[in-house]
């Protein structure tokens, strides 16, 4: 759908394979269990973005999510960027082990909570005064940082 303001793409996928639901639990220490069964993400690969490279890089924003396998996120963003499109990635569930400095670059803008700041930074913001201080020390990094 073509709008003024918005586009959505749908990548196509089997209909029988269904759709992806999470569970989030509460762990023993009130942290986030987040259990993923893959559905339709797991079959989007990295064919499927070279099939729709066109639509993809006529965007102006991306907006990826780690539910999708790494290998396509990353295509999706060097595809996206050919075009001037901003890639924005939710690494959510957090990926164990937190990618590198040379995954992170593929992306213009990450949005991590603080679980994933913690696997990032190594520490968890435990309350907004520290989650400002890692934030200043993501900033003086590429990409953009926005905490969630």
């Amino acid at each position: 759908q073509r709008n003024a303001d918005a586009t959505v793409a749908v990548l196509p996928v089997p209909i029988e394979q269904g759709s992806e639901f999470g569970i989030l639990d509460v762990g023993p220490d009130g942290g986030n269990i987040i259990r993923i069964v893959q559905g339709a993400n797991a079959l989007l690969g990295v064919g499927a973005i070279v099939d729709n490279h066109l639509a993809i890089k006529s965007e102006k924003v991306v907006l990826l999510q780690n539910e999708t396998a790494l290998a396509t996120a990353i295509a999706v963003a060097l595809c996206a960027g050919t075009g001037g499109a901003v890639a924005l990635m939710d690494p959510v569930p957090a990926p164990e082990p937190m990618w590198p400095a040379d995954v992170i670059s593929h992306f213009d803008i990450l949005t991590p909570n603080a679980t994933e700041v913690g696997l990032i930074t190594g520490v968890t913001p435990p309350n907004l005064t520290e989650g400002l201080r890692v934030a200043h020390v993501l900033a003086e990094n590429d990409p953009a940082w926005v905490l969630t």
